[in-house]
């Protein structure tokens, strides 16, 4: 039997069905995320490790009120295997500015010390934390060790944004080297290859503390040391 599809008798109807999920939290892993529901509590975005361990803070996309109605509807799922409908409700969360994977990277000129009034794109990496929105500091960008792939070896690169070329190495890799080395950011410069959407991070490897950007090669020629 299909309860109604809205309104209070509907939303006691789903509560009912739901009741068996009360308590318990399921989990869906989405490449290097992990998204986690508790009903009827929250949803949330984690990264696991491979032995089970969270290694983020993660963020709280939302929260389910209780005063919120559960309304049914067709499912919108695109794939042929889904449920015929699905259960729609409003949750309130942290802001997804967290969960996105653009950013802007902007320069300052040692001339005028004046920043441009506009940034460049950049893309951001799935391992970054999502509780870095901003970083500044000053570029750096070692000729020993172009491509970031390689240990430092200076250790003391506090404030500094490394800059590196793409390749020979994960990003993810390039990340954990410049933090190793007390950078604060990490900016990837492309090379030939067409850009991604986003750096996708390497199960293996722990989720770095600082985050990492990739700019297009026109940006990076500009940025040049």
């Amino acid at each position: 039997r299909t309860p109604a599809t809205d309104g209070p008798t509907a939303t006691a109807e789903f509560f009912k069905l739901l009741s068996p999920l009360v308590g318990r939290c399921l989990r869906l892993v989405n490449h290097w995320w992990t998204y986690e529901l508790c009903w009827p509590y929250r949803v949330r975005q984690l990264r696991f490790t491979l032995d089970g361990t969270t290694d983020t803070t993660g963020v709280l996309l939302g929260r389910f009120l209780p005063d919120n109605e559960l309304t049914l509807r067709p499912s919108t799922a695109p794939a042929p295997d889904a449920a015929e409908y699905e259960l729609v409700t409003t949750i309130e969360g942290e802001s997804c500015v967290q969960t996105g994977h653009t950013w802007l990277v902007a320069g300052v000129s040692r001339d005028t010390m004046k920043p441009p009034k506009h940034g460049e794109p950049a893309v951001g990496g799935a391992f970054n934390p999502p509780e870095v929105l901003q970083v500044k500091g000053v570029l750096i960008q070692d000729p020993n060790n172009l491509d970031g792939c390689k240990p430092y070896t200076s250790r003391m690169l506090s404030g500094a944004i490394l800059f590196v070329v793409r390749g020979n190495c994960w990003f993810h890799t390039k990340a954990l080297r410049a933090e190793e080395a007390g950078a604060d950011g990490i900016i990837v410069y492309n090379d030939q290859r067409p850009m991604v959407e986003v750096m996708d991070g390497v199960d293996e490897l722990h989720a770095p503390r600082i985050p990492t950007v990739l700019v297009d090669r026109r940006v990076g020629e500009g940025l040049k040391l």
